[in-house]
């Protein structure tokens, strides 16, 4: 398929199962041209970009606190690697920690979130997520 005409993708790695439904739904509700594509770890995520011939991502989002891999550890990784170190990577977290924030983006993070508790809230960030992706990603 033609890469102007195909939806974005965004791949979601979050091992809260509220919070993938939160995104789906809210990919949902702003109607958002999108398909997201949901892992539950580190060893998931890697193997979904490395290990099969699908189409990358226009967008990681990451959670900082999964099972086995960290965040951190994930982040390193894909900035790292030719395969995947140009593709965009959101931190969506509930830390609010300074460190944490610090330390992602100076790993080439190129946004961090922090998790709205308030459902709204959840919906606005993608929301915002999805425009930037309509206004950003469509050079790539």
């Amino acid at each position: 398929m033609d890469d102007e005409k195909r939806k974005k993708m965004i791949l979601l790695v979050e091992d809260n199962e509220g919070d993938v439904l939160l995104a789906k739904e809210a990919v949902l509700h702003n109607n958002s041209d999108i398909e997201l594509i949901h892992v539950n770890n580190g060893d998931e995520a890697f193997e979904y970009l490395f290990n099969r011939n699908n189409i990358m991502p226009d967008l990681i989002i990451l959670d900082l606190n999964l099972p086995g891999m960290n965040g951190i550890e994930i982040l390193q990784i894909l900035k790292n690697e030719p395969k995947t170190q140009r593709i965009p990577v959101t931190i969506f977290s509930m830390s609010s920690n300074e460190s944490d924030i610090s330390r992602c983006y100076n790993l080439k993070a190129n946004s961090f979130i922090t998790k709205p508790i308030d459902l709204d809230e959840f919906f606005e960030v993608f929301k915002g997520i999805d425009e930037f992706m309509k206004n950003n990603l469509n050079q790539r």
